[in-house]
């Protein structure tokens, strides 16, 4: 039920995203490198997923962030696939799932298709007040916990 509800969201948010704006902080900057935060959760998952132990996100940028009411959703872009080898596979979700010390759940779901990284949706959740829109980066989420489900897990 939640896994569904999360790939609802995602494929909503993708499919707005030819027409969303990129936030306002990363308008005229181009493309830009993952950030620490986001190459560690990235590198997680991939971890996770058979086949994608060795892919190559060294060249992997950031190419738009679009904020929505769940969360936020980070576009992917790289010169070439990631994970050539996995070519034949389409559409398949990995996820990450972090619990904050302020007690926020975090689900991180990263999409890929034919050995290209495409975007990952991050969405916060406050379960004390699951309907108020969270609003912080993760520069400021202190990890208590974390499970991780790989590519076709």
């Amino acid at each position: 039920m939640v896994l569904s509800k999360i790939k609802g969201h995602l494929l909503r948010a993708l499919k707005r995203r030819t027409s969303t704006p990129p936030i306002k902080q990363e308008q005229g900057l181009g493309p830009r490198l993952l950030s620490e935060i986001e190459n560690d959760w990235v590198k997680v998952m991939l971890k996770a997923s058979v086949g994608w132990e060795n892919a190559d996100i060294s060249k992997t940028s950031v190419a738009r962030v679009e904020p929505n009411p769940e969360g936020f959703l980070v576009v992917l872009d790289a010169p070439a696939a990631e994970n050539p080898h996995a070519a034949a596979v389409m559409n398949s979700y990995a996820q990450l799932w972090i619990e904050t010390a302020d007690h926020l759940i975090v689900n991180v779901l990263l999409h890929e298709s034919e050995g290209r990284l495409k975007s990952f949706y991050v969405i916060v959740v406050d379960p004390k007040h699951p309907r108020r829109r969270v609003n912080i980066r993760p520069k400021t989420w202190i990890e208590l916990s974390r499970n991780v489900v790989g590519f076709g897990s």
